[in-house]
């Protein structure tokens, strides 16, 4: 059950922070 959790947690969350991590390069682009 746990690991599953982790799983899951880790499929969801990998593509988030690379989004996120994307979405911050573009606004510091436009910012400088």
């Amino acid at each position: 059950m746990h690991i599953s959790r982790a799983l899951a947690t880790a499929l969801i969350a990998g593509p988030l922070t690379a989004a996120v991590k994307s979405q911050l390069k573009i606004y510091n682009t436009f910012m400088h």
